[in-house]
């Protein structure tokens, strides 16, 4: 059967083993965790970059192991890959739930529920975010001035001047921004999705990214002072293709494509292995020509869809991918996956300001790559998991739950196939 019809997937349909993927919520969990391990090892070790030589701090702190300290730093140094597999994530889980009511989209209903769900939490943090950042800073000094916080509030963090953190406030929120953005071409092109399928867009998507990743940089685009919001990795069109991606492997997935062929049982479970060590050597490969972010994000994001196309399809044939404790934390990671994201940066900081307001360190920078760094940021992840919580008892799931009555309540007559609902899947609480 051919995806590219026109969402025409009544006649066939995946065998129902449970009642969500735990695949989603696995991957999910994962993604948090790489993107939190990123930001603390730029804390810890105070570096942008992806370090390949151990430093003279390392060495002292870890021993002359060179092997272990690279290591160490390659898992942390490339967790913001964890972006890319929470977009790809997102497609699947937003466009799952369209295919499976298949008929036109529900601007508004649409619209609303991602509102109900996303903002809450967002609108808190933001305010919590000015707050700590105004009480180092100073209000009124960037980033923290009118103009950046009203910014924030409509997700248009780009007040901020050229060389800033790009969200000033909380960096880890641009890829939120990116999300919405993304939805809003979803409501636009979803009449084109409808006519000429979802793969041919997604494989259009990927191309026009490649195309203006290369256009960056052999332009030399970045040295031509554009808006922030231009740059590959924050402009919305130049990623669509990555997150329709994820859509793409919602349909396969629903038509049956994914429960059967190369990708059932265990030989989905391989082709995920294959996928985990193409990425890996994309990776090496991208460090061993100089490439950037920019150069390796599309094949990542291939190299992902393969792997949630392999695990999906082995979950659906019985496999337990993710069973007993260690599907336990999946879930529960995967569950409050937006509320790590968003409070785990501040949570750091915050803990590592106030050891240096307590200890009278001036600098914080002398701490880098220490021992005490390191405990500190052991303590940061604790706090993190006990806020994450919190914040997602009080405010996450509330907006899940005021979330779906909206859109019950507003969307039209229930069109879903007979052989499958929507109450088989449980959408993403969030999408990067």
């Amino acid at each position: 059967m051919d995806t590219t019809a026109k969402f025409n997937l009544k006649q066939q349909s995946p065998p129902i083993q449970h009642r969500n993927l735990a695949t989603l919520d696995l991957l999910r969990g994962l993604a948090a965790i790489g993107v939190v391990f990123f930001h603390a090892q730029k804390t810890w070790l105070r570096s942008e970059n992806v370090e390949f030589s151990p430093s003279a701090a390392e060495i002292a702190l870890l021993g002359h192991s060179s092997i272990a300290v690279q290591m160490l730093n390659h898992v942390w140094a490339y967790g913001f890959l964890g972006v890319s597999l929470f977009f790809v994530i997102s497609g699947f889980c937003i466009h799952l739930r369209q295919v499976l009511q298949p008929g036109r989209l529900d601007l508004k209903s649409f619209a609303i529920a991602r509102f109900a769900r996303l903002y809450p939490l967002y609108v808190v943090m933001v305010f919590v975010g000015m707050i700590t950042m105004g009480t180092k800073v100073g209000f009124g000094a960037e980033p923290v001035t009118v103009a950046n916080f009203l910014g924030h509030l409509v997700l248009w963090p780009y007040f901020v001047s050229f060389g800033q953190s790009i969200l000033g406030i909380i960096p880890a929120m641009w890829s939120l921004t990116v999300e919405v953005h993304f939805y809003l071409l979803y409501m636009l092109l979803f009449p084109l999705f409808r006519r000429i399928g979802i793969s041919r867009c997604a494989i259009c998507g990927l191309v026009i990214g490649i195309a203006y990743r290369a256009a960056w940089r052999f332009l030399h685009l970045d040295t031509a002072n554009l808006p922030r919001i231009m740059e590959p990795h924050l402009f919305a069109p130049a990623r669509f293709g990555e997150w329709l991606l994820g859509a793409w492997a919602a349909e396969l997935y629903v038509s049956g494509q994914l429960t059967r062929g190369i990708w059932r049982g265990k030989n989905g479970l391989r082709i995920a292995v294959a996928a985990i060590v193409g990425i890996v050597g994309i990776l090496l490969i991208s460090r061993r020509f100089g490439w950037t972010r920019n150069g390796f994000e599309v094949p990542v994001a291939i190299g992902i869809l393969v792997l949630i196309c392999g695990l999906v399809g082995a979950e659906s044939q019985g496999s337990k991918i993710a069973g007993g404790w260690f599907g336990q934390i999946a879930r529960w990671l995967g569950d409050r996956s937006y509320s790590l994201y968003l409070v785990h940066f501040t949570v750091i900081g915050c803990t590592v300001e106030a050891y240096c307001r307590l200890a009278g360190v001036r600098n914080k920078d002398t701490l880098a790559a220490t021992s005490t760094m390191m405990g500190l940021m052991v303590l940061a992840m604790a706090i993190t998991l006990f806020v994450t919580e919190v914040t997602y008892r009080l405010i996450e799931k509330p907006s899940h739950k005021l979330g779906r009555r909206l859109r019950k309540r507003m969307e039209t007559a229930d069109t879903a196939c007979p052989s499958i609902h929507a109450a088989n899947y449980r959408e993403s609480p969030h999408t990067l």
